[in-house]
């Protein structure tokens, strides 16, 4: 077990811009995902330097990491993907990458991939679905995985037996560890 973020009791971070996919597009069709996301950018008047975290669940993982390798490759700054339950889905390289998975199984059997830089697993394991409608719900364990430095290592977490993590605290600490970032407002 590696050196977890550190657990808060602040409150999760207060970016300035959150956008939740409208339920007309297709979370796992990343063309539609970075237009809808271009869209929002120009509308809103924000600097294409602007830092981005990614987060997508089941199979909007894949519409996510491709959109975010886009907005990268276009230029724009991607300080990380948080994946909930999105088995199977290669995450690639080039930002953190974190996985949050229903159960063990799910976590350990995405980890053969080698693809993330920390992952969370459900223990006991819940439902799919409960993993993003009630995260707080989803108690569980922490690992980091990955080689390279991040920045969601400052302080440990433990996550035992005798005190569990939630998925809800673990997303918060990434998001606002990732988003403190130098550079990020």
């Amino acid at each position: 077990m590696g050196q977890p973020p550190s657990r808060t009791r602040s409150q999760p971070p207060t970016p300035r811009h959150w956008w939740v996919l409208p339920p007309t597009i297709p979370p796992y069709a990343p063309e539609l995902i970075y237009n809808f996301v271009q869209e929002q950018w120009r509308s809103q008047g924000l600097s294409p330097a602007a830092p981005t975290l990614w987060i997508g669940f089941s199979a909007g993982v894949v519409g996510a990491i491709a959109t975010a390798r886009r907005w990268q490759r276009q230029g724009g700054e991607v300080r990380g993907m948080i994946a909930l339950d999105g088995w199977g889905v290669p995450l690639g390289d080039g930002f953190p990458r974190y996985r949050l998975s229903h159960d063990r199984f799910t976590a350990q059997s995405c980890e053969w991939l080698g693809a993330s830089d920390g992952y969370f697993y459900a223990e006991p394991g819940v439902e799919h679905l409960a993993l993003w409608r009630s995260p707080q719900l989803a108690l569980g364990h922490w690992h980091l995985t990955g080689s390279r430095p991040t920045p969601v290592t400052s302080t440990p977490v433990t996550s035992t037996p005798t005190q569990p993590l939630s998925a809800a605290q673990l997303v918060a600490v990434l998001a606002q560890q990732l988003l403190q970032q130098p550079g990020c407002q």
